[in-house]
């Protein structure tokens, strides 16, 4: 049974640190309390086990910041007993003693993450090391717990943006849709009675509407890739690309773009309607940012490692070094003085390849072109 002592040394105003000893040897866990009884300015608070079942039984009811255990146990391995925890590395620090040096234990150990190492020597060296060991792998426990914590608080945050976003973004949405269906119903009924200069300001306010609502769409898309399951299935890629061609194909026929698709493509799986933005925000980003008559060559390569990789490449004056690092980064666009955006959608090219098992990049030098790429999972693994 657990047997718990407190070391009447320290600092009396801090709180000790709980020690759990896992040691099937009385004597030696006499040693270990007396080695940490050297250590003037900590406090320490020590429970005792003689096997890993009550060890786990002390883990489950009781609060421990260092896991010290002897490797060599009357029913498991110290490193079996870590093993066999759930979550140590953030229920706390950890010390592994053990007195046979010629196994692979310490690799072991560090695999599974155990913070130190301590080798029994015979004429106790180790025990003046104990509360330095012991004090390090503490303040590792704290550091682990403490980006755990702001992990947490950030992934809180993140959901309440998300929820913040697609309600303004559902909100925004409504009275848009009314803007628009009310200003083609004037323009319907009334277009030719009306002077030139209001047909100018309701096809300005129609289509900055439009943009409006493009934008709280790309949000809804952006907010939804976080947690909306999608079926993965095997991809008509040549269709899809034609599909997001068709999207774009006033803009390619304003820009006098020519677009270059393949008669086939590397089979991939994913989410038809998701690939499908990432190719329409690829194809306009080439002709939008490309120059006038710019070459547009889509393809395709098996890497060889189960993921499909797509490139749009263009020849259009290519990308700075220093830029190329902000691309992916939502609300950032580049050449704002030759095309219009607002910078969401190699952002959620980015998003929805995460989600579909893949990456995304770019290759370019000035004045060279530019090659977007994106990989995909193979449809034959």
């Amino acid at each position: 049974m657990p047997v718990t002592t407190v070391s009447p040394v320290g600092t009396p105003n801090l709180l000790p640190i709980r020690i759990l000893v896992v040691e099937d040897s009385r004597s030696d866990f006499a040693m270990l309390e007396r080695g940490l009884q050297r250590d003037k300015d900590t406090t320490y608070d020590v429970t005792w086990t003689r096997n890993g079942a009550d060890a786990k039984q002390c883990i489950d009811t009781q609060a421990v910041d260092i896991l010290i255990m002897d490797h060599n146990l009357p029913d498991t391995t110290g490193l079996e007993l870590f093993a066999t925890i759930e979550n140590p590395l953030l229920q706390f620090g950890s010390v592994l003693i053990t007195g046979n040096d010629t196994d692979n234990v310490p690799a072991e150990a560090l695999k599974l993450g155990v913070d130190h190492y301590l080798f029994k020597d015979t004429q106790g060296n180790y025990l003046n090391l104990l509360p330095y060991v012991v004090k390090r792998a503490y303040a590792s426990f704290r550091e682990r717990k403490m980006l755990e914590d702001k992990a947490q608080q950030l992934a809180a945050l993140n959901a309440e943006l998300d929820d913040f976003a697609k309600t303004v973004a559902h909100e925004v949405k409504a009275p848009l849709t009314h803007i628009t269906a009310n200003a083609d119903l004037v323009l319907m009924d009334f277009e030719d009675e009306l002077p030139a200069m209001v047909i100018k300001s309701i096809n300005s306010m129609r289509k900055h509407a439009y943009s409006i609502r493009n934008i709280v769409d790309d949000l809804l898309l952006l907010s939804s890739t976080n947690e909306v399951e999608v079926p993965i299935e095997p991809l008509d890629m040549h269709a899809i690309v034609m599909s997001a061609i068709e999207v774009h194909e006033p803009l390619i026929q304003r820009t006098q773009a020519r677009v270059h698709v393949p008669a086939s493509f590397r089979a991939a799986k994913g989410y038809a309607p998701w690939v499908q933005k990432i190719w329409e925000n690829y194809i306009s980003n080439a002709a939008k940012y490309g120059g006038l008559r710019v070459n547009i060559q889509l393809s395709s390569q098996d890497l060889g490692n189960g993921l499909i990789r797509y490139t749009v490449t263009d020849n259009g004056p290519g990308i700075s070094a220093s830029n190329q690092t902000k691309l992916f980064i939502p609300f950032s666009r580049l050449h704002r003085s030759r095309a219009r955006g607002h910078g969401l959608g190699l952002s959620i090219v980015d998003r929805i390849t995460q989600r579909l098992g893949g990456k995304v990049g770019l290759d370019s030098d000035e004045g060279a072109g530019t090659t977007f790429w994106f990989t995909l999972p193979s449809s034959q693994e």
